[in-house]
């Protein structure tokens, strides 16, 4: 098994465990994939190179993400169907993974990139977690 599937592996088994309740987490990790699917603002470099390339927050923890979902015409399906083909779903379950390790210091890094619009805080305040114990504004900056 490669890198990718590992960690994917990784990610599959932190949803099962939220979803049956054997483990507990600061955020929820149904939120922190609804966080890493937000578009995000491309940087200068992103922009001048391929200006009508959608980009996702995702793209700063797994970076072929964004390739492969323009490359297969996926950007329009994200978010609007449950069922994602496994290229997509390996990739989101390994960027589950990785941001789950420790989940309000990556909250707090992707908030700093200031690449998302508002929708960021939105996702967030709609976490069953934290929603009842909001994390103080100085936890995550």
């Amino acid at each position: 098994m490669g890198r990718l599937e590992e960690e994917a592996a990784a990610g599959e088994a932190i949803a099962e465990a939220y979803a049956n309740g054997s483990r507990t987490f600061p955020v929820s990790p149904a939120t922190m994939m609804r966080l890493l699917l937000l578009r995000r603002r491309p940087t200068p470099k992103e922009f001048r190179e391929q200006p009508e390339f959608q980009r996702r927050l995702i793209g700063t923890i797994i970076p072929d993400f964004d390739a492969i979902a323009d490359d297969r015409g996926l950007n329009t399906m994200i978010g609007r169907s449950p069922v994602l083909p496994m290229v997509v779903r390996l990739r989101l379950l390994a960027g589950v993974a990785k941001v789950m390790e420790n989940p309000i210091e990556q909250i707090s890094f992707l908030r700093q990139s200031g690449a998302f619009g508002p929708q960021f805080d939105r996702v967030l305040a709609q976490d069953p977690i934290i929603t009842p114990d909001p994390i103080p504004q100085s936890r995550l900056t």
